[in-house]
């Protein structure tokens, strides 16, 4: 909601914002997009930018993925889909290495 409407005061369109927010997940990849791109950034800088950002997923899906190595690889994709900053923050706070199935399910 916040991206949208720092979108429309970007000069974006209805439609692109929802394109937009299909295409990126990520509340802070869309503001990191939205901002440079509506005053006039280079579209490689905006790309690396989010990628750069969005690097830290890769990062705590990898942490996670001790926890989920019984799962079938639809409950894999669903519950990476899923992983935001904060369910992230949950999850490692209610696991331990020791209690690898203490966040199935409960995570969210």
């Amino acid at each position: 909601m916040p991206a949208g409407a720092i979108g429309t005061l970007s000069g974006f369109t209805t439609g692109q914002i929802a394109l937009l927010a299909s295409a990126l997940y990520a509340g802070s990849a869309q503001f990191l997009f939205l901002l440079p791109v509506g005053g006039g950034a280079e579209m490689a800088s905006v790309v690396l930018s989010v990628l750069l950002v969005n690097l830290r997923y890769l990062l705590m899906s990898s942490s996670m993925s001790v926890f989920f190595r019984d799962y079938t690889a639809l409950q894999k994709v669903v519950s990476g889909l899923l992983l935001t900053d904060e369910t992230f923050g949950v999850a490692v706070q209610r696991a331990s290495p020791q209690a690898k199935s203490a966040i199935a399910g409960c995570w969210v």
